[in-house]
Formats: C-alpha cells, structure tokens, sequence
C-alpha cells in the first residue's frame, strides 16, 4: 500500500506530472504530493545541499557523501527532521526523482540509501523513481503509435532500432537522433493525454514488461506498491 503523503524530490516538473499521472494508478493512492518545505510542490534534486543548511542538518559524512549520494542522505535526514518537527505526517514516503543519463552510478546510490534507511529503527519509506535512461522512456515503453504512424517509420530508420521496443538504449539529451524526449514528442505530438496514456499503459504492463525492468519503472512499481 502506498504511503499517505509523498514528499517528491525530483529533477523537474515533468517528473513531477508523470508521478501525479501513476500516483493515480495505486489501490491507495496518496492523498498528497509535495515538496519538503511548505508551499513546494516538489524540491529539485540541486536544492538538497541549500534545504540542508537552511534545516541547519549536520554535514553528510562517509563513505559516499558526494553526488547522489550525499545528496540523498541530505533530504531522507531533512524529511526525517521535519516529520519529528511535526512539519510532515507520520505517515509519508521520500520519492527520489532521478534519471540516470545512462549513468548506472545514479541507480546504484538510491538502492544504497533505500536499503541503508531501511535498517533505520524507525524508516523512513524510499520510493526509487530512477528512470533510465530518462522519465520520457517510461512513457515510450508504454506507447502504441498507430500501424503505420509515419512519425514512427521515421525514428525506426533514423535510430537503427524501433525506440517502442528499446526505449532503454535511447538517451536523456534533449537533441540527437536518440533522444528519448525527441522521440517521445514525435510519437506523441506533444500531445499529454496521449502520454499519460501510455505512461499508464506501461504501468499496468510493468510486472511483467521486460521494457519495464530496463528503464526503471517497474522498480518503482514494487516500492510505491509496498510503501
């Protein structure tokens, strides 16, 4: 089940609208997305150090206290610190919002810090919405472009593979014949319905859907599904 408020620290507003879209897909969904201070709606992945200073949290120290890492380590201790305030309820979860650009690294630190707060006394939840190699290959593993859909013939030949097939082996930039956000937005016209759509049709399809596995989504599945 999942948890009652999700305190989403994200890289953008577009992770923000695809974890509204799934959020809505849950037995319980949560009654609140937000951000870790009043008044956010999500707080970006480069405000973790700024959040920890102003919470006056002591500085991360170890093994791994740089990049993914730290920052990680920063925002569980100041959600921990604002729920003990009473500032967030007991009943929350920290969503990690990250795309890995094809950087295994950044998948490797969530699995890290979800595992090494889950041997906390008192957990809190970490929902790992690691996306490979970005958020648009989530919704591309769930796209169903029309029998022959000219936008899709196109990519096909440009990419040398079917990018519906192999969303995981486009990439996060923005530009390039194997962008995953170009490929996305020609499929789809820019349309949003059109991609919540198939962003929910890969969450149904994600216990099952090997392209679930490779870009993330079905990791994140099981953590929103436990708690």
């Amino acid at each position: 089940m999942s948890a009652r408020t999700w305190v989403v620290v994200a890289e953008g507003r577009t992770d923000l609208r695809r974890l509204e879209v799934l959020a809505g897909e849950l037995p319980r969904p949560p009654a609140e997305l937000r951000g870790l201070l009043a008044g956010q709606r999500f707080t970006p992945v480069k405000d973790a150090a700024r959040v920890a200073k102003e919470l006056r949290l002591p500085a991360v120290r170890g093994q791994f206290d740089h990049g993914d890492d730290g920052n990680l380590r920063r925002v569980i201790l100041a959600a921990r610190l604002l729920r003990q305030k009473g500032e967030l309820p007991e009943d929350v979860a920290l969503v990690w919002g990250r795309d890995t650009d094809g950087e295994a690294a950044r998948a490797e630190a969530a699995d890290r810090g979800r595992q090494e707060e889950g041997r906390a006394a008192q957990p809190l939840p970490v929902l790992r919405s690691v996306a490979h190699p970005c958020g648009e290959a989530w919704t591309l593993a769930g796209a169903a472009p029309a029998a022959g859909d000219a936008a899709h013939a196109a990519l096909r030949r440009a990419v040398g593979f079917d990018p519906v097939h192999r969303p995981q082996d486009l990439d996060g930039k923005r530009g390039g014949k194997k962008s995953a956000k170009g490929a996305l937005e020609a499929l789809s016209g820019g349309d949003p319905d059109t991609e919540a759509a198939w962003l929910r049709r890969a969450w149904t399809a994600a216990p099952t859907d090997p392209r679930a596995e490779a870009v993330g989504l079905r990791r994140f599945r099981a953590d929103a599904e436990a708690g």
